[in-house]
C-alpha cells in the first residue's frame, strides 16, 4: 500500500509540473498579446498623428473664416444703419 501511495504521489507530481508549465506559457502569451496590442495602438497613433494635426489646422482655418464672416455681417448691419440715417 505504501508503494502504491508513492507511485500515486509521483504521478501527481508529474501532472502538477505540466499544469505549472502550461500556466507559465499561458501567462507569457497573455503578456505578449497585451504588449503587441499596445505596440499596434501607439504605432498607429504615431503614423496617423500628421493627419490629425492637418485636420486640426483645417478646422482652425474654418473657425477663423466663420468668425470673419460673422464680423462682416455685423459690419454690414452698421453700414445699413448709417445709410438709413442719411
Amino acid at each position: 500500500m505504501l508503494v502504491d501511495t508513492y507511485e500515486l504521489s509521483q504521478e501527481n507530481n508529474v501532472i502538477l509540473k505540466k499544469i505549472r508549465r502550461g500556466a507559465l506559457i499561458s501567462s507569457s502569451f497573455r503578456v505578449l498579446y497585451i504588449v503587441i496590442i499596445l505596440a499596434i495602438t501607439f504605432g498607429s497613433f504615431y503614423f496617423i498623428q500628421p493627419y490629425i494635426d492637418q485636420l486640426k489646422g483645417i478646422y482652425g482655418g474654418v473657425q477663423d473664416s466663420v468668425g470673419k464672416a460673422q464680423n462682416m455681417g455685423s459690419s454690414l448691419g452698421n453700414i445699413t444703419d448709417l445709410l438709413n440715417g442719411l
